[in-house]
């Protein structure tokens, strides 16, 4: 088999057969797709069942809940296609648009293929936004090539997620390449780096094939939430340093976008337990982007009631454009926003 489809699903029972049904018509052929039900609360579990029985490229495996790198883990432990593909559960991919990824695959037989990616956001079942990332450059490079590339494939988000690539599935299981299940943020990036090491040939597709989908609520929301399991951030770092060696740029644009999303929803006092850890660390020394050294100095100077007043006002304003952008006359008037972004 060629392809092994690796879907975690977890409480998607409204998005699951939507999902199933781009990929098998996305123009692969000669694979399977692998549900891994991550002990799903809703009815997701009888539809993995039922679309397992409908279709014989189709599997389902039942697991108690322990987190979507845990399902993707053992997704990759049960595939048997020569390449893998992690797709997630409410997202989805143009009918055809991976025809000529296929070709691709057949004719210079990469060790992992990435392509472009779209975040396509949504009021109910109306698009509004589409923001388009991808590698402006066809080729097939070396990792030595990779390397020398990294920051421009880093800031089009080639690398950070793991839906825009497909991976030969022996180089992961020989390697032991898999996802940190104690990750809480930046899995995706972790897993992506440490198979990039083992590839000799990467083929970058600059065509936008993914659609990652956002819903009503919040992307940064989230993001806070899972940061505020991680009490030392520049402890955190320490795996993506080692996967990062030679590339401080990459690592600091990481750093400080992980920090403003931790501090984008906490109190005063909790900016001042977070500067503790942050204002001794490598980063605080080495940034070198004026909003960065900002950012440092306000923490050093304990200036967290201005960071705080400075924050909410900040997403007050975002909030107020957000809803601007979703609202229904917006819409009729402007259609869907879509543009190129960079990460």
């Amino acid at each position: 088999m060629k392809y092994s489809i690796i879907v975690p699903c977890y409480n998607t029972a409204s998005t699951l057969e939507k999902t199933v049904n781009s990929i098998r018509n996305c123009g692969l052929k000669d694979f399977e797709i692998l549900l891994i039900d991550d002990g799903s609360k809703d009815k997701t579990p009888a539809l993995c069942d039922r679309l397992a029985e409908a279709a014989e490229n189709v599997r389902c495996i039942h697991k108690e809940n322990g987190g979507v790198s845990s399902a993707r883990n053992l997704g990759l432990r049960e595939a048997v296609g020569e390449y893998v593909w992690f797709f997630d559960s409410d997202d989805l991919v143009d009918s055809g648009s991976m025809d000529r990824a296929g070709q691709i695959i057949e004719e210079f037989a990469p060790d992992m293929l990435m392509f472009g990616m779209s975040f396509d956001s949504y009021v109910g079942k109306r698009m509004y936004q589409r923001l388009e990332l991808y590698y402006d450059k066809e080729a097939l490079m070396t990792i030595h090539d990779v390397d020398s590339n990294l920051s421009e494939l880093y800031r089009d988000n080639m690398l950070t997620p793991c839906w825009n690539k497909l991976i030969r599935s022996s180089i992961l299981k020989d390697q032991c390449v898999g996802f940190d299940p104690n990750l809480h943020v930046m899995e995706d990036l972790l897993f992506s780096l440490n198979a990039l090491k083992h590839c000799r040939s990467i083929y970058v597709f600059p065509r936008v094939i993914y659609r990652y989908y956002q819903g009503n609520g919040s992307g940064d929301e989230r993001a806070a939430a899972r940061l505020k399991r991680i009490p030392d951030l520049p402890a955190y770092m320490k795996p993506f340093e080692e996967a990062l060696s030679g590339h401080q740029d990459i690592l600091n644009d990481l750093f400080f976008m992980l920090l403003r999303q931790k501090i984008s929803r906490q109190s005063p006092n909790e900016m001042k337990e977070t500067a503790q850890t942050v204002c001794a660390s490598q980063y605080a020394k080495q940034c070198r982007k004026t909003s960065d050294i900002r950012l440092i100095q306000a923490f050093q100077d304990g200036r967290y009631d201005d960071l705080f007043r400075k924050i909410r006002k900040n997403r007050m304003k975002a909030k107020i454009r957000g809803r601007i952008k979703r609202s229904l006359p917006y819409q009729i008037f402007k259609g869907t926003t879509v543009k190129r972004v960079r990460w």
